[in-house]
């Protein structure tokens, strides 16, 4: 039997056959996604913030995926908040180009990289922008 990776009851397993007639298993951490955001339309300059996200689920690094198709640049800023969703506070925010999709990671905002309790996403644009929309996902390794 070659090595093999299977879901067994909602657990991800990994078999390995070790060559003497015998077999080990291990549990294999899911990476797993939350939406902050889901092809939200701007069209004004104010702060729109999503919903406060447990992502205590997630163990070590962690970043955004920002499908961003707006006709102005836009800024995006993390806000961690500890476990009864009090106490916001901004830990780092990234501006994006017009039309420009991309990641943010620990490199751009480093308390992606930490344990957090919990997340919020504000995004704001500058200018008004006429058309287009942002989602927002945050991925990551589950604990």
């Amino acid at each position: 039997m070659a090595n093999q990776q299977i879901v067994l009851n909602g657990f991800n397993m990994r078999i390995r056959d070790n060559g003497d007639g015998t077999y080990s298993t291990t549990n294999a951490k899911l990476v797993g996604e939350v939406q902050f955001q889901n092809a939200l339309s701007i069209t004004d300059t104010a702060v729109h913030s999503s919903a406060t996200i447990d992502v205590s689920g997630y163990s070590g690094r962690k970043y955004l995926h920002v499908v961003h198709n707006l006709n102005q640049a836009i800024t995006v800023t993390v806000v961690a908040y500890i476990s009864n969703g009090t106490n916001g506070i901004v830990v780092g925010s990234k501006t994006l180009a017009a039309n420009t999709s991309g990641i943010i990671t620990a490199a751009d905002i480093p308390a992606l990289a930490e344990p957090v309790q919990q997340f919020a996403i504000q995004v704001q644009c500058s200018v008004a922008p006429a058309s287009g929309t942002i989602t927002i996902l945050l991925e990551g390794v589950s604990a």
